[in-house]
């Protein structure tokens, strides 16, 4: 098959479309969860010979029939050979890397053997699979179009050609690059302020639209030698060191693509350098002392920020000692012997200082923080010292930068602009973002005219390749940890790309998997566990001793076995793409505690710090261990496979089956598609400004002082006292003097001070009375609170009383109280010292810090970590008594902590209180727990709060007219600014502990702390701002429940799962997890009875008692969570049954017990019986709960920079003592909102603000809080959908747009066919939500779905909505799923289409997954969405809407505009209330715009006035719209 280049790359792209129509054939089945299906050879032939005949058409020769085609995609590793039951066909690489991750096992050695899989638990109880497209913009672009493009500039058109012409002759760019190009260039050469923001996806070549411009002008630059001394022209900042690592390669790569035109031109190089935390002072200093990131060999020191540039090396650079020695800097690989010189590159901060290099990489932290030394201003562009301002500034990820840290980096870059003073070009690079040219423009703080954002255009995108995303949920019954699930994930994973050294799929497939955790602890365990699993020890060297076979992988090579082959135990597909199973593949790590990024290895782990612009095109898969937290962050790491174009990426998602994990796989159409919100930018925080202005102050104080720094810098001088000899003499102690002989001018010099006012406003772009609020207003102000601290220490070098140096202190953070020494961090979080026992014998301590609420929860009295464990596996800590909390559970708190007394503190008992003496841990002491003590022992702290207010608050009445009037009393806000703060105490009795152990039978204990023996607690308390609001509970809230179906069916079901109510029910069973089992199967059992029968659930609970029911409680399990178990029933009994069921086990022997039975019984009542008095403390704390949460909403809603998680929603204050300004009441009725942070965060501060300005929007927001909200839409839109397809009056037009883009074959007619559909569905008043969308292409338009899928869709959701009617519960999708799979209706739709089932035996749990699959939530579980407010210390009851919006209804009229007199009404109410609602039928939106337009131009009467009315609000309730109008004259 040899031929012309063209033609294999004909060849190439041929078998390319016909890899995409296999997989098209098989994401039919796999969608539908059948893994088992193959294409058979004349199936293949049939699909193959119309695309031959189309290439063959076109002038390929290379094959003439379909069999060499699949000879062809086989040699490739693209298609494999099946075994032949029950016929032989084929896979593809896709297909069976599916199958074999639905089949994973927990295989060991002793598992070794045909048959000892079958003892192996199951790892993988179900997945959703999807293969889409790819998009990428079309490059086409001839380069030597370019120079005329950006005008006649003859260096800047050579610079441009060097940097083209170095890819070779067929290299093509894309429309968006050439814009940018265009755009960058032309505000260079104008030398005005600009900012281009480029944006586009993965792969696109948005980089090189950055490099081809600002390389192009550093050329330029470099060709004009007037300037005489050298000085930074391009200045490239990065968040993260990781990032800045792996761009300095590629601007080094595109730096030497201008090395032969700047030399035929007699110029020197580009030449590079970084300033960040990894470049040494000096080679002295690296030499004698080493340097962090520069690690130490027998030949010198390796460059830990930059690998060999030799193409296809990546070896290491290393500085060898000669070089050193000889005054060289110099690098040289340790592999191939290339050499990189100090022409290129800069490896000194000394050497920076002296020489600048062009181009210029440093973080945002060292640039906050050097921009007042007098040793590096100049390489910022700051005078003095600076030949020339820095022309361009490049900030890469931009979209990373938001929320308190991109409002700090924008400070930031104002406040450097503000000191270089010359016009600057700003670009970003960043995925696509919202409004992208507004949220750019604010963080550089350019107006929005001098941005342009660059994109590809929509006409310019193409579709190439395809992504896989699945999502794994972890098998609950066999109860193996999910950890265990993503290790043999990654051990699959690893072996389903291609091999670096062989890659047969001709880069369709990477080489490498990135697999990310949340959790540095996890991160730790996940890293060794897989160097565990792949035969080699914690120093990454193969493990002979333990592993003499190899990884475990081996387990997996092919035996002769029918079993093994069917489950997916024989792994022919990874010895097939050329992975021996003897490899031991090559483990890496990249966390915070590691000192760079992990290069050359087969499999990474990581966390947060590789997800951001880490560019290494030879990765193939990411693997997320859990759902991930931030969408935007899931995005980030999910681009970080698949970089080069054409590349075919895995994105895996391994979730188990509880909590947030839960949702996401039962949600999983926004986990595969996440919609990402508009990134904030807080500018107006209090908090975030007053930081600003104690860095605007040091930069202040280093322009003034100027030469008289003399080297020095102000930011250390405030940082630390100067020792002994310092102090005495020396230049410390007169730059100390000359420092405060200005900050003492601030305060003594009227002059002085409205210079420095004048900066600030300039520096930050503030108001002066935003200055002013920063230099006198409490807390942390300019003038009384931050000079202050600042000259006392100066003054008397930290002295403290008579104690010398023994003021605060934090090392490189000057003034520690008043600022962060880094921009990603929160101020004045109290602290707590780890004190870790030495690693090995006569070990020094080691010695970390942490956050006090993150220390205390880690080291959970009980709870086993691995947080420090970096070096070595069996390095873990606890804190626990000798014995590990078999027998003793009392815990001396001086054992384990150095701590204070904070005083004693009330607690509830009973129905009183108790004092409690707390103590205030500075260090804590764990320890290495026992060897028997099991890796998984978890605990948690029995936490206790209360919150103290002690000074009147700022008081917010309700307005009149409002419906939260007869609901909420006083609203008070508290806050530093009045000296009214709220006291805030955590603190924790004891931890409740589930201990593993390694062999035998874990066990629960209870620890409770002891100080000399009686009851003590340890913790903390904050000075905060909050708000208090006072809830009027409405009288009999339980006899609200009959008038309200929905409201009495969410409660009932709600009261069922309530862990308060399961704990009461089932006293005996300890663990909460097997509690909500327990519930869970027994709701099952109970519903699926009375839907099969139509009985009641009365009736099903009494045929379950007798043992009468359709299903016996204890078969659920095997049905309802069957997971992916053997069915072979030969092979079972020859090796003695499945293993790895302990939880089946467990919950069988529960679910045998009499009380335990009893108990489910009597917690079942409560979704029948009648109801009465006693739901309503549980009601009420609900009401309260939901209350609390859409405060919260609400309070984010009208204050959009304000972050959630820095605010903390409880309705327990607990008791208060005599000094507590409520010390009278209960508390029982109310809502407490703080900050979490000390000293006034600011979100308090822009709520008054914001309320003052209009206190109806808050409660307007309140009340939007409690209406349905997109998820519930998206349920109803989807339902109306279903009824217009296959109901009793279908839509023909619409049915016709759904199977277009059903018949859609290719991106281009699915393109068309989406775009009709989506017109067809606005017209008929579908709200095109992102939610409705996603849903809608994940149920109803899935690969294999028909008119008979959407009929059988319709059904469900009709009889899911009827069942719950009926049975007066609200159903989950499990149910109802556990419904529909005793029946064989899905059966009959899927092999009506050609789709072939799984065997017989394992039909049930298949069809339990493939119905589970169709369903969405709806119910309890939507409504909690953005209702879930964040309280870690005390679990707060569910939210629920439908308890709080039955009191507001009807408190304004709803007036319908097709009644007759809606006019008049409407008049009257408005005149009489000031606020009326209309509403009109979905299908009349347009008589609903007409009165609006009525209204807009037709004024109320009130008192003798003629006013306006204003549309308040606009909202969409199912199948109506609404509209409030106000009049705010008769509110006011």
């Amino acid at each position: 098959m040899a031929g012309s280049m063209g033609e294999r790359f004909g060849v190439e792209q041929f078998l390319r479309e016909v890899l995409d129509a296999i997989e098209r054939q098989e994401a039919r089945l796999l969608v539908w969860g059948l893994v088992d299906g193959r294409m058979s050879g004349d199936e293949l032939a049939d699909l193959i010979a119309p695309l031959l005949d189309a290439a063959c058409a076109q002038g390929m020769d290379s094959f003439y029939a379909a069999d060499e085609v699949i000879a062809a995609l086989a040699e490739r590793g693209l298609l494999f050979a099946t075994d032949d039951l029950p016929y032989p066909g084929f896979r593809s690489r896709m297909a069976e890397t599916v199958r074999l991750a639905f089949r994973l096992r927990q295989l060991f050695p002793k598992h070794a053997g045909p048959d000892g899989w079958q003892q192996a638990p199951t790892l993988v109880a179900d997945f959703r699979f999807a293969q889409r497209r790819r998009r990428y913009p079309r490059r086409d672009i001839d380069p030597a179009a370019l120079a005329g493009e950006v005008g006649a500039d003859a260096a800047i058109s050579a610079s441009l050609a060097a940097l083209l012409d170095a890819r070779g002759l067929d290299y093509r760019l894309a429309a968006f690059q050439v814009r940018a190009t265009r755009r960058i260039l032309h505000g260079l050469t104008e030398r005005r302020t600009s900012g281009t923001l480029v944006s586009a996806g993965t792969g696109s070549g948005k980089t090189l639209a950055f490099y081809l411009p600002a390389m192009a002008r550093v050329a330029t630059l470099r060709l004009d030698r007037t300037g005489g001394r050298s000085w930074v022209k391009l200045l490239a900042i990065y968040p993260r060191t990781e990032l800045l690592r792996d761009q300095f390669a590629e601007v080094y790569a595109e730096a030497r693509r201008l090395d032969p035109m700047l030399g035929a031109r007699s110029a020197g190089k580009v030449r590079i350098g970084a300033l960040f935390a990894e470049t040494p002072t000096n080679a002295k200093v690296l030499l004698q002392h080493g340097w962090d990131g520069w690690r130490r060999t027998e030949a010198g020191w390796v460059c830990g920020f930059m690998p060999c540039p030799a193409p296809g090396c990546e070896g290491d650079l290393i500085w060898s000692e000669q070089d050193i020695l000889s005054h060289r800097e110099a690098l040289a690989c340790a592999r191939c012997g290339h050499r990189v010189t100090g022409e290129e590159v800069v490896l000194t901060r000394e050497t920076l200082q002296r020489d600048p290099p062009d181009v210029l990489f440093t973080t945002t932290e060292m640039l906050n923080q050097r921009m007042s030394d007098a040793r590096t201003r100049h390489l910022f562009g700051l005078r003095p010292g600076a030949v020339r301002p820095p022309e361009i500034l490049l900030l890469d990820e931009v979209h990373s930068y938001a929320g308190n840290h991109g409002a700090q980096v924008g400070f930031l870059l104002r406040r450097w602009r503000h000191l270089v003073r010359a016009p600057i070009t700003f670009v970003g690079l960043s995925a696509t973002l919202r409004d992208g040219v507004r949220f750019f423009a604010r963080l550089v703080g350019l107006a929005e005219h001098q941005v342009e954002e660059i994109r590809p255009y929509r006409e310019e995108m193409v579709a190439e390749g395809a992504e896989y995303l699945l999502a794994l949920r972890g098998d609950p019954v066999s109860r193996t940890a999910l950890l265990s699930t993503t290790i043999q994930t990654a051990m699959l994973m690893a072996r389903a790309l291609d091999r670096p050294d062989g890659v047969p799929s001709r880069g369709l497939y990477g080489q490498r998997v990135f697999a990310f955790t949340d959790d540095i602890d996890v991160t730790n365990r996940l890293y060794f566990s897989i160097l565990d699993a792949e035969g080699r020890n914690d120093r990454g060297e193969p493990d002979l001793v333990r592993h003499p076979d190899g990884p475990l992988a081996a387990l997996r090579r092919p035996l002769p076995s029918a079993s093994r082959e069917r489950y997916g135990q024989n792994w022919h597909m990874a010895e097939a793409i050329g992975h021996p199973f003897e490899e031991r593949k090559r483990v890496g790590r990249t966390s915070s505690q590691d000192p760079g990024v992990a290069r050359g290895m087969d499999l990474i782990v990581a966390t947060a710090s590789l997800e951001v612009g880490f560019d290494d095109p030879g990765v193939g898969c990411v693997i997320q261990h859990k759902a991930p937290r931030d969408p935007a962050q899931f995005l980030q790491r999910k681009g970080r496979a698949g970089r080069p174009r054409g590349m075919r990426p895995w994105t895996v998602v391994v979730l188990s089956d509880y909590g947030r994990d839960r949702l996401a796989y039962q949600g999983y159409e926004h986990l595969f598609d996440p919609e990402l919100e508009s990134r904030h930018l807080p500018f107006a925080s209090r908090y975030i400004q007053r930081m600003q202005a104690v860095y605007a102050l040091i930069d202040f104080l280093g322009l003034k002082l100027g030469p008289d720094l003399a080297g020095g810098s102000v930011w250390t001088l405030l940082s630390g006292p100067l020792d002994g000899g310092q102090w005495a003499t020396g230049t410390g102690r007169a730059l100390q003097t000359a420092l405060v002989k200005r900050l003492a001018a601030l305060l003594d010099e009227p002059d002085t001070l409205a210079e420095f006012s004048e900066h600030l406003e300039q520096a930050l772009q503030l108001s002066a009375s935003d200055v002013r609020a920063l230099l006198w207003e409490y807390p942390r102000p300019l003038l009384t609170a931050v000079i202050p601290t600042a000259l006392r220490r100066l003054s008397s070098n930290w002295r403290r009383g008579s104690e010398p140096r023994a003021d605060f202190a934090i090392r490189n953070n000057p003034l520690p109280e008043m600022a962060t020494a880094n921009l990603f961090s929160d101020l004045n979080l109290p602290e707590i010292q780890i004190s870790l026992p030495p690693a090995s014998q006569g070990g020094n301590p080691q010695l970390e810090q942490m956050g006090i609420e993150q220390g205390l929860r880690t080291f959970a009295p009980g709870r086993v970590s691995r947080r420090f464990g970096v070096r070595r596996s069996w390095i873990r800590h606890w804190i626990a008594p000798e014995d590990g909390g078999r027998h003793d559970v009392r815990l001396e708190i001086s054992a384990f902590y150095r701590a204070d007394l904070l005083g004693n503190w009330l607690v509830h008992d009973g129905d009183g209180a108790v004092e409690i003496p707390v103590y205030r841990p500075y260090e804590m002491a764990p320890v290495h727990p026992p060897k028997w003590v099991g890796d998984t022992s978890n605990a948690f702290l029995d936490w206790r709060s209360q919150i103290v207010a002690r000074e009147p608050g700022v008081p917010l009445q309700v307005p009149a007219g409002s419906p939260w009037q007869d609901l909420l009393g006083e609203i008070v806000c508290f806050r530093h600014a009045e000296h009214a703060p709220l006291e805030v105490r955590r603190f924790a009795l004891g931890s409740h502990a589930d201990i593993s152990v390694t062999r035998g039978e874990g066990y629960r204990a209870r620890f409770e702390f002891l100080n000399e023996g009686q009851t003590a607690g340890i913790g903390y308390a904050l000075s905060v701002d909050g708000l208090r609001i006072l809830v009027r509970l409405p009288e009999a809230l339980w006899q609200r429940l009959a008038d309200s179906p929905p409201l009495a069916r969410a409660v009932r079901t709600e009261r069922f799962f309530d862990p308060a109510s399961m704990a009461e029910a089932l006293p005996t069973v300890a663990n909460r997890f097997a509690r909500n089992w327990l519930a869970t199967i027994y709701f099952a059992a109970l519903t699926h009875d009375a839907l099969i029968r139509g009985v009641t659930l009365e009736a099903a609970d009494a045929a379950l008692a007798s043992g009468e029911g359709t299903l016996a409680v204890a078969d659920v399990l095997e049905s309802l969570f069957q997971s992916s178990a053997d069915t072979d029933e030969s092979s079972q009994s020859e090796a003695g049954g499945i293993g790895g069921d302990r939880l089946r086990r467990d919950l069988s022997a529960l679910l045998e017990q009499e009380d335990v039975r009893a108990g489910l019984r009597a917690l079942a009542r409560c979704l029948w019986e009648p109801l009465d008095a006693s739901w309503e403390p549980i009601l009420r704390r609900c009401f309260v709960t939901t209350v609390g949460a859409a405060a919260l909403e609400a309070i984010c809603d009208l204050c959009p920079e304000v972050d959630p998680l820095g605010l903390a929603v409880d309705i327990d204050p607990g008791p208060r003592g005599p000094d507590d300004l409520f010390g009278g009441e209960s508390g029982e009725a109310e809502v407490w909102i703080t900050e979490t942070s000390p000293g006034g965060s600011g979100a308090m501060e822009d709520f008054l603000a914001r309320v003052s300005e209009d206190p109806r929007r808050f409660y307007r927001l309140l009340s939007a809080q409690l209406r349905p909200n997109e998820y519930a839409q998206t349920d109803f839109q989807l339902r109306r959908l279903l009824a217009a397809l296959a109901g009793d009056h279908p839509d023909p037009e619409l049915r016709e747009a759904i199977e277009g883009a059903r018949r859609a074959d290719s991106a281009a007619a699915l393109d068309r066919a989406m775009s009709e559909l989506r017109r067809s569905l606005a017209a008929r008043g579908y709200v095109l939500y992102h939610a409705f969308l996603s849903a809608l292409a994940t149920r109803v338009l899935k690969p294999g779905s028909t008119p008979a899928s959407d009929a059988y869709l319709h059904r469900l959701a009709s009889d899911w909505v009827r069942e719950e009617a009926r049975l007066g519960v609200e159903l989950d999708g499990r149910s109802i799923a556990f419904r529909w799979s005793r029946e064989e209706d899905i059966d009959r739709i899927l092999t009506g289409v050609g789709m072939a089932l799984p065997q017989p035996a394992e039909r049930p749990a298949w069809r339990f997954n493939a119905v589970y699959g169709l369903l969405w939530r709806r119910g309890r579980e939507i409504r909690r969405i953005g209702l879930e407010p964040s309280n870690s210390f005390c679990p707060l009851p569910a939210a629920e809407r439908l308890l709080v919006s039955e009191y507001l209804s009807g408190e304004i009229e709803d007036i319908s505009v097709e009644a007759p007199d809606w006019r008049e009404r409407t008049f009257t109410q408005l005149a009489l209330a000031g606020i009326a609602t209309l509403s009109a039928p979905l299908a009349r939106r347009q008589a609903l715009a007409e009165a609006l337009r009525f209204f807009a131009v037709n004024p109320v009467e009130v008192d003798y006035l003629l006013v306006y009315a204003r549309l308040a609000a606009l909202r969409r309730i199912e199948d109506r719209v609404e509209a409030d109008l106000e009049v705010e004259e008769v509110l006011l």
